[in-house]
């Protein structure tokens, strides 16, 4: 057989790898040799190599295969000059290549802005009294009677209230009670169909962007929200068991309910942990779903107030929002979106700013282990926190919220960059680990699925067509591994 030697050894390594090949095959060129020769002797010069190789030899063996094709035998050495088909980079550069500044379209930079003021306000609701109260309790295991996810969304409807809305909350118009009329019940209808708070339905997307422009009112409605009691101040916005969530977000009657954007971004809130069970079509979320003990409400609902808030730790949380608001009220001005199209927003909402926001959020939780633990006696336990491992206090509330929205913007550029292939890194093959034959009898059954596709491919004349599958296997039984071959035939 025809063979290929090419050597990139440096210094003395350089001189022993040109005495090895020399005396085996031509060279015809000043790092490349040519022989025809057979097995035995390819495995000699092998050899050869390998005893006197050292951190400095890499010397690549290729073997002529047909008239306009050469295969990658092996590689003896240091791999760095070479590719995993053998190619050598003549030449690399530090510097990043020059990228193609094309400018994202104004609707998706509104939605990432949307997706980080999700990522500020989604764990607001940590602020209750029976959730702080559980961190610093090591043996309490039991669930609140309110998931903080539905707190976070009535703090932030009960902001933008106070801030967006502030003569309508000091004068609320009278309430005159209308008689009780007897209908007919109707099954599966919801009888229990709250009707929007006080002014939010009629609020626009401006309106509440600009609101939360202001700093002064954030704060003041801040601190009167950490007075307030769910019973005096939040009637309009409390969960009630069978019923979808207060207030209606939208309706397939009209435009009833809140805003388009403001839906959105209480949508995101709601579900980043779980994904809202109720009206699919008029995406109306139920209560059950964030009600545990619907008995328990006003203790669920009751603020953490012996402890410090968020805003109070630190002012970046509250400069935060009042930037992305103010750049996503300037993207709503100054260009014409189709703010009205729901179906659209919902979509882009649930497939690339979740999936950002549910990232960021587990990503920035598991940090908190490795952060340096307080215990609950201490003075530094006196201010609201996100987590908690082992009864001690780790990551502030307010850290968790500001790194969250910042790391959820980063995500979602991340994820839209990949979904139209821009800086996204792909992988043309597999490594080298993972092609190996396996000859652990606990994972052949790898190789016998990745035969079974095959096989079921070839059959149905469907090589080139997607498949459903699932892996269900044990944990430590090479799922993940196992899954290389499946997903990576075409």
């Amino acid at each position: 057989m025809i063979i290929l030697f090419v050597s990139e050894c440096e210094k003395a390594a350089w001189k022993r790898s040109r005495r090895i090949l020399s005396r085996y095959a031509v060279q015809i060129g000043r790092r490349t040799w040519l022989a025809r020769i057979s097995a035995e002797g390819l495995q000699n010069i092998r050899r050869e190599l390998t005893q006197a190789a050292s951190r400095h030899t890499s010397v690549a063996c290729h073997r002529v295969k047909g008239r306009y094709q050469t295969e990658l035998a092996w590689v003896v050495g240091s791999r760095r000059h070479f590719s995993r088909n053998g190619e050598f980079a003549f030449s690399h550069s530090a510097t990043p290549l020059p990228s193609v500044n094309e400018e994202t379209a104004p609707a998706v930079r509104l939605l990432n802005h949307l997706c980080i003021l999700a990522g500020l306000f989604h764990d607001l609701g940590k602020h209750g009294a029976c959730f702080q109260r559980k961190l610093r309790d090591e043996n309490s295991n039991q669930s609140d009677p309110v998931r903080h996810e539905r707190i976070s969304l009535l703090l932030l409807l009960r902001l933008i209230i106070l801030t967006a809305l502030p003569a309508a909350e000091d004068n609320p118009p009278p309430v005159e009670p209308t008689p009780k009329r007897r209908r007919r019940r109707v099954a599966g209808a919801n009888h229990n169909l709250s009707k929007p708070a006080l002014g939010l339905a009629s609020l626009k997307d401006e309106q509440w962007l600009a609101a939360l422009t202001d700093s002064k009112k954030i704060y003041e409605a801040l601190h009167r929200i950490w007075k307030e009691t769910s019973h005096d101040h939040w009637r309009e916005l409390m969960p009630i068991e069978g019923s979808t969530l207060r207030p209606q977000w939208s309706s397939a009657e009209g435009d009833r309910g809140l805003a388009p954007l403001l839906s959105v971004l209480c949508f995101l809130i709601i579900s980043h942990h779980k994904l809202p069970d109720g009206h699919e079509d008029s995406f109306a979320p139920l209560e059950k779903t964030y009600l545990n003990r619907s008995q328990e409400l006003q203790d669920g609902l009751r603020l953490a107030t012996d402890y410090r808030p968020a805003w109070s730790q630190s002012p970046r949380w509250v400069n935060e929002i009042i930037k992305h608001a103010r750049r996503a009220r300037y993207l709503l001005q100054e260009h014409a979106l189709p703010i009205r199209d729901r179906v659209l927003w919902y979509s882009a909402a649930r497939y690339m700013a979740r999936c950002a926001l549910v990232l960021a959020d587990h990503s920035i939780s598991s940090q908190a282990k490795r952060e340096l633990p307080v215990r609950p006696q201490s003075a530094q336990a006196q201010v609201c926190f996100a987590n908690s491992q082992q009864g001690q206090l780790r990551q502030t509330l307010a850290a968790h919220l500001e790194r969250v929205g910042k790391l959820s913007g980063k995500a979602f550029n991340q994820l839209h960059q990949l979904q139209h292939n821009r800086k996204a890194s792909t992988i043309e093959t597999s490594p080298l680990a993972l092609t190996v034959p396996i000859k652990e009898e606990a994972f052949s059954w790898q190789q016998k699925a990745e035969r079974k596709v095959l096989q079921i491919q070839r059959q149905e004349d469907n090589a080139k067509e997607g498949f459903f599958a699932l892996v269900m296997a044990e944990t430590g039984s090479g799922k993940t591994r196992g899954n290389r071959p499946h997903s990576s035939r075409r």
